[in-house]
């Protein structure tokens, strides 16, 4: 473990091709000491072979940053080039158990290069109580992510947001106005009505199909849809239940391929090149389907006048026409 704690930079690295790629590299320490690894990078397609190459030989110029920068925490080595420690992660195997066993490795405090995206790994309350206390400032700001300009809408929606007077603005209003105690105990009537339909529903199907498999998957998306529109439109709006599950699961795959291109941006050119376009079609369909609730509910309110107690659609409305 202790060659984990010296900067090295990558002085030489030979690629060979046979039907897989397999890496001989070179490093050397800032101290003098030299260390040579073989890694076996598996199978490629053969149209990659070129490309991949002229990469690699651009990538072994790089320098590990702990190399540049000497204060950093320790680094699992070595952090090799347009991947870093992405080396380290198998498919099937959970993130957190991941980061668990690097931790019990290398230390409470770990920095990682994913890809293109450096990382600080924690796994000390106490460390982690620091970050969050005396830098919380420091640790506040989020990355600008592909999910986030799109979804987000270029960063100005609050969970994508930097933080700044725009972000506090977005919480104030949140926090006081939207998500406040009294709108929350307010809204419990709504929760507990839709959890005992939930429950008949559940009772009513075991009885009618005594040996047929509840999909919960689906019944318990079904309830949280439920319990959401109603808090926020007043209304249920179980017909578009399906619609809004089918954009969720578009949601879902199509933002892995951004994660993909977020840590490794030269990924947009092997096989994810429309990913923003992807998901910007899915946002679109998401702001229609939103849209159409709005409208829905503006027309109610000019058929039938203003309705008992404020719905969250009104004051976010409202709150969108005074420009705050």
């Amino acid at each position: 473990m202790a060659h984990t704690l010296y900067p090295f930079e990558c002085r030489q690295a030979k690629l060979t091709y046979a039907g897989k790629f397999l890496v001989d590299i070179y490093f050397q320490y800032a101290d003098g000491a030299p260390i040579r690894e073989k890694f076996n990078f598996g199978h490629f397609p053969v149209s990659l072979k070129s490309p991949l190459r002229i990469l690699w030989k651009k990538g072994c110029e790089w320098r590990s940053p702990a190399f540049e920068l000497q204060n950093l925490p320790p680094t699992p080595f070595p952090s090799l080039p347009f991947i870093g420690h992405l080396y380290l992660f198998r498919a099937k195997e959970p993130l957190h158990r991941a980061f668990s066993k690097l931790s019990k490795r290398y230390g409470p405090v770990i920095f990682l290069q994913l890809g293109s995206r450096r990382t600080l790994l924690v796994s000390s309350t106490l460390i982690a109580e620091e970050c969050f206390t005396k830098n919380d400032i420091i640790f506040a700001n989020r990355p600008n992510l592909l999910n986030g300009k799109v979804f987000g809408d270029n960063y100005t929606s609050l969970p994508w947001s930097p933080y700044g007077d725009h972000w506090r603005n977005l919480r104030r209003i949140s926090s006081l106005h939207l998500l406040s105690s009294h709108r929350i105990q307010t809204s419990s009537s709504i929760r507990s009505d839709e959890s005992r339909i939930f429950i008949r529903k559940l009772i009513q199907f075991t009885n009618d199909n005594p040996k047929k498999a509840v999909n919960m998957k689906w019944v318990l998306f079904e309830f949280v849809f439920n319990v959401i529109t109603t808090m926020i439109a007043g209304k249920n709006y179980k017909i578009d239940a399906e619609i809004f599950q089918e954009i969720v699961t578009e949601m879902s795959r199509v933002t892995m391929e951004a994660n993909v291109v977020d840590f490794l941006p030269l990924m947009k050119w092997f096989g994810f090149k429309n990913t923003e376009k992807k998901l910007g079609l899915i946002q679109m369909k998401r702001d229609k389907f939103v849209q159409n609730i709005i409208e829905e509910h503006r027309r109610i309110e000019l058929e039938e006048g203003k309705c008992k107690g404020e719905k969250y659609i009104t004051s976010i409305a409202r709150f969108a026409e005074r420009g705050t």
